[in-house]
């Protein structure tokens, strides 16, 4: 165990020069004065003064030592005359700090500057504030969120340290004390450390009982609540423990100490005000105002005594082909490169909203697959009863379509011939009412994406006899996770009726109500356009035609997702797609909204994974750079960036990540005019919308790096936004 603690504090006596603290709890070293001078002297120049703080109980054998003449000579040599520059002084038990030579005591304001840069050292050293990065924030003992937290603990590791920060609790323990109180046992220590250094208690020190915080406060925790007893809390960012104790308990303001704090009410105890740390900032939220829940920040509680969990990491995650499983294959070899895949289409014409992950249902039908054919065959043959009369379908053309194709199965005589038998109503229809009668109905959906369509339409049904039997009939689910899809089960099935999915495809939930990338786009370019009388300057014909494209967007836009190449040439794949490999899928038939719906489903699978993914709760994954190295057709690497969440794109949340991304964009730029910078537009505005995020420096060298380059206009103009965002 190292047997001294040493720091630079600023000297109120000097104005231009710190000076030194070396601190002895217990035994005294001239030579580690000696030599930690020394080594303080040539890294951080000659210090004002040097301050050496011992025991009472040591200050004549430290004086003696001092007084040394080999001492006293290499001293000298390092920081001039021990005489002038040497201050040797001692505490006492009642936490007193006095200069040996003169007897007095130290002005509080040079007492209070070593206690606060003592204690900041420690708290940068030890690593004192938990803090989150944007993938997650925190839920506090008392309710509040926060992008951080003070762990006392982590600063009560050396020996040394530890007896520096009890000397500043020393003048809290009276004589008279027999119980001491303390949020959480972990600084426990270190008021037995103080208890020790006081020498106050002959033979019977006070008690220390840990009442575990807010634990406490639910539960009727007998406290002793007389001059006789104090309160220490760990460590607050808002005073509320000992605001709550206050008020629930008999202890007055005077009986409850809070160690470290970043804020206080006034007229509550602190003794180290963290806040003029470096990076030691800390933000807290009432529950249902919290800015970092409503940013997708994934929330962390923060439990137990020891205040756990213990600091999180920072993780990037590389993307390989056995992430597009088996099923996503399967799904992926019927439906893809058919122009069935969509992306922002009106599914419903009376409502005007679209749909962010669309099958064309419709379509799919014209010419549907024999696999897909069989299996309708079979579902309808089997649950298709001889009491249905009645076909509803969802008020969509694909629920139409596939309405359709089920009455054609079911709804003809031994010649093929429809003979009228069955009638078929979209679930708008008045008619609905004359139909409660009817033992079986069948109710169908082409699509669903969070199945509200069809509770709604069991909702509608209840007028039907209690007799009656529904089928609900579903060609496609989208819902994110089987969880959903079983809940969904479960309610549409209560009173013996069943629900039946033909195929399954679970995707991110894309409501109406959702900002996408393509609205962040469009905000910004907005930004340029003339046409907006704010506008703050003109846009290049390239990106005026951008903002035409994404006005007029309609239901064949599965290849305008992303921006074009300089040379203003849509983005498609080339020969090959890694994940298409074994499906037998043709490349030139591809859409870019294909490529974007295998994306998605890749990353979806990937947060959904508890371990080795993207949805840890304690370690921050982000996509490895590398994944846009090793994919690096221009449409697959947009449609990386557009299917990824900021979150997983923050690259500045690590120094090295950061730099690898740096690296690819500098690569991407390089080669603008080429198949390996085909997609650099989708990178820079990634970065200029803050998809992207990297380290100010990194975002800066790729400025200048490219500043007198020869480059497109659209280049250069979104390197200068991207420049002016971050030097904001």
């Amino acid at each position: 165990m190292k047997g001294s603690f040493d720091f630079r504090f600023p000297d109120p006596d000097s104005k231009n020069r710190d000076s030194l603290v070396i601190f002895f709890s217990g035994e005294f070293s001239a030579d580690s004065v000696v030599k930690i001078t020394k080594q303080d002297a040539e890294k951080n120049l000659i210090p004002s003064a040097v301050y050496v703080i011992v025991s009472q109980s040591k200050e004549l054998e430290a004086a003696r030592s001092l007084q040394d003449k080999s001492i006293i000579s290499e001293i000298d040599s390092f920081i001039g005359s021990p005489a002038e520059k040497l201050q040797l002084v001692s505490f006492c038990g009642d936490g007193t700090l006095k200069i040996f030579e003169s007897g007095l005591l130290i002005l509080p304001s040079i007492r209070d500057s070593i206690f606060s840069a003592g204690m900041l050292k420690i708290f940068g050293t030890r690593k004192g504030l938990i803090a989150s990065s944007g993938n997650f924030h925190f839920l506090k003992p008392s309710g509040d969120h926060c992008d951080g937290f003070i762990r006392a603990s982590n600063l009560l590791i050396a020996g040394e340290e530890v007896g520096f920060l009890a000397l500043a609790l020393l003048p809290y323990l009276t004589s008279e004390l027999k119980t001491i109180y303390v949020d959480t046992s972990s600084i426990s220590y270190l008021l037995s450390t103080a208890i020790l250094m006081s020498q106050k208690f002959h033979g019977c020190p006070p008690s220390i009982e840990s009442f575990e915080s807010y634990a406490a406060l639910s539960e009727s925790y007998d406290f002793i609540e007389d001059a006789s007893s104090i309160v220490f809390i760990s460590a607050t960012t808002s005073g509320s423990l000992a605001k709550k104790l206050v008020n629930q308990t008999g202890f007055t303001e005077t009986q409850i100490v809070t160690l470290f704090f970043s804020r206080l009410p006034a007229g509550q105890i602190g003794i180290f005000d963290i806040s003029g740390g470096k990076d030691s900032a800390i933000r807290s939220f009432r529950q249902n105002e919290c800015e970092l829940c409503n940013a997708g920040s994934r929330l962390v509680r923060i439990v137990g005594d020891q205040f756990l969990p213990e600091t999180p990491s920072n993780e990037q995650i590389l993307i390989r082909k056995a992430d597009f499983t088996n099923v996503r294959e399967e799904f992926f070899a019927e439906f893809a490169t058919k122009d069935i895949l969509k992306w922002s289409v009106v599914a419903n014409q009376a409502s005007n909203s679209r749909e962010h992950f669309f099958i064309d249902v419709s379509n799919f039908l014209l010419s549907p697959s024999e696999k897909f054919n069989n299996l309708l065959d079979s579902k309808v043959n089997k649950f298709f009863s001889r009491h249905t009369r009645v076909i509803i379908h969802l008020n969509d053309a694909g629920s139409a379509a596939l309405a359709t194709a089920i009455k054609n199965r079911v709804d003809c005589d031994e010649q093929g011939e429809s003979d009228g038998a069955v009638s078929m109503f979209s679930i708008d229809d008045p008619k609905l009412a004359e139909i409660s009668e009817n033992h079986s109905v069948v109710v169908v959906a082409g699509a669903i994406t969070s199945g509200r369509k069809l509770l709604d339409a069991s909702r509608r049904l209840r007028m039907l006899s209690s007799k009656s039997y529904i089928v609900y009939f579903v060609g496609f689910s989208k819902l994110p996770a089987d969880s959903d899809l079983s809940q969904l089960e479960r309610d549409l099935k209560m009173g013996g009726h069943e629900l039946i999915v033909l195929r399954k495809c679970s995707m991110p939930r894309i409501t109406e109500n959702t900002l996408t990338s393509w609205d962040v786009e469009m905000a910004q370019l907005n930004k340029f356009n003339s046409a907006n009388p704010f506008a703050e300057s003109g846009l290049s014909p390239l990106l005026k035609s951008r903002i035409a494209n994404l006005n007029s967007r309609s239901s064949n836009d599965s290849d305008s997702l992303f921006l074009p190449t300089v040379a203003n040439k849509q983005l498609s794949l080339r020969q090959t797609f890694a994940f298409w490999s074994g499906i037998n899928l043709s490349a030139s038939s591809a859409t870019q909204s294909d490529v974007y719906w295998t994306i998605n489903s890749i990353l979806h699978d990937l947060r959904k994974k508890t371990t080795g993914g993207l949805g840890s709760i304690y370690h921050t994954t982000v996509i490895s750079p590398t994944c846009f190295d090793r994919y690096n057709d221009g449409i697959i690497q947009a449609a990386l960036i557009r299917s990824a969440t900021s979150l997983e794109l923050n690259y500045s949340i690590d120094e090295n990540f950061s730099q690898k991304m740096k690296d690819v964009i500098d690569s991407v730029i390089e080669n603008s005019g080429s198949d390996q910078g085909e997609a650099v537009l989708e990178f820079l505005l990634g970065l200029w919308v803050g998809k992207i995020t990297l380290l100010s420096s990194h975002v800066f060298q790729i400025v200048e790096k490219f500043e007198s380059a020869l480059l497109g206009d659209d280049v250069k103009f979104m390197l200068a936004q991207i420049e002016k965002k971050y030097r904001c």
